[in-house]
C-alpha cells in the first residue's frame, strides 16, 4: 500500500514538472513571437556571424513555401534558439528551433552543418508581388560563454 502511494505521488510530481516545462516553452515562444513581429531595428547583413539564405517557391495554386537556411558560421554558435515569423496571417506555429525541441549549434570547424526552417503561406498572389517579410530571431552562446542575440529581416 505504501509503495503504491509513493509511486502515485512520484507520477503526479513528474506530470506537473512536465506541464511546467511545456508551459514555459509556450510562454517563451509567444513572448518572442510578439516581440519579433513588432521589432523595427535589425542587424545589418554585414554584421551577421553566419550566412542566411531564403528560398520562396510556389507549391500549388494556394500555397507558397518559404525556407530559411543558416550556414557558414564565422564564429562558433552554441545552444542556438531560432524563430522565423512573417507578415502574413497565420494560425499555425511559426517555425522555430530550440524552444520546443533541442537547441542546435553551428561550428566553424564543421563544413556541412546548416539549419533549415521552413513553412508555407496560404496565398494565391504571384511570388513577385508577395511582399513577404521574414524576420529571424537567433539567440546563441559564443566561445566566451556570452549570450548573443540577432534580430534580422530578410530583404
Amino acid at each position: 500500500m505504501r509503495r503504491g502511494t509513493i509511486i502515485f505521488f512520484l507520477c503526479i510530481f513528474f506530470l506537473i514538472g512536465c506541464e511546467n516545462i511545456e508551459e514555459d516553452s509556450k510562454n517563451e515562444y509567444l513572448s518572442m513571437k510578439n516581440s519579433l513581429l513588432e521589432e523595427k531595428e535589425y542587424t545589418d547583413v554585414n554584421e551577421l556571424p553566419l550566412d542566411i539564405t531564403t528560398r520562396i517557391d510556389r507549391i500549388n495554386e494556394e500555397k507558397v513555401n518559404y525556407k530559411v537556411i543558416l550556414n557558414h558560421p564565422k564564429i562558433n554558435m552554441k545552444d542556438m534558439k531560432i524563430m522565423v515569423v512573417h507578415n502574413y496571417y497565420n494560425e499555425d506555429l511559426f517555425p522555430s528551433v530550440g524552444i520546443f525541441d533541442d537547441k542546435k549549434e553551428l561550428l566553424v570547424s564543421s563544413k556541412d552543418n546548416s539549419i533549415e526552417l521552413e513553412d508555407s503561406i496560404k496565398t494565391t498572389k504571384n511570388i513577385s508581388k508577395l511582399n513577404l517579410e521574414l524576420k529571424l530571431w537567433i539567440e546563441y552562446i559564443n566561445d566566451l560563454g556570452e549570450k548573443k542575440e540577432i534580430i534580422y529581416k530578410t530583404t
